[in-house]
């Protein structure tokens, strides 16, 4: 069900959870503002969930509410998990959605830290179509040939 970007915020939410303790995560990152951590239903060998350790709804919560330290802590730790991930070189692209038409379907602010790791469409179509397993370590598997070129790079 999409998410009201300007309801209040819901203590029960799944990330909230998460941030509580109360529901595992496989954690990759953490700091005084963000918790990072694998998504539990992969779009990408890499896929990775940023959030803030603060309440806020959506993107839009986020930056009129949140401290100056907050907003700098939140996006510095985006840029961290990228760098400790190996995902600057190749790329990678970030999604936050926000309310009904972005179809957010968590009130907590979230991005999405998606990336392929390889530039050959083939190669990119395979592991569209291969499913990962949960715990499967997404930085393992056929798509990992930096610009097409056949190097190996470990995420």
């Amino acid at each position: 069900m999409p998410i009201d970007p300007y309801a209040p915020y819901d203590d029960n939410n799944i990330f909230a959870r998460i941030l509580r303790g109360e529901l595992p995560c496989k954690k990759v990152y953490e700091d005084d503002f963000a918790l990072a951590f694998h998504d539990i239903n992969p779009q990408a060998p890499v896929h990775i969930l940023v959030i803030p350790k603060a309440r806020y709804v959506s993107w839009d919560d986020f930056t009129i509410h949140a401290t100056d330290g907050e907003i700098s802590g939140f996006i510095r730790a985006v840029g961290a998990v990228a760098r400790e991930h190996g995902l600057v070189e190749p790329g990678y692209r970030l999604l936050a959605n926000v309310g009904q038409h972005g179809h957010q379907e968590v009130p907590h602010l979230h991005v999405r830290r998606a990336a392929i790791l390889c530039d050959d469409p083939a190669i990119r179509a395979v592991h569209r179509s291969r499913p990962t397993e949960v715990g499967e370590n997404p930085g393992s598997g056929p798509c990992l040939a930096s610009r097409g070129k056949g190097k190996t790079r470990r995420a």
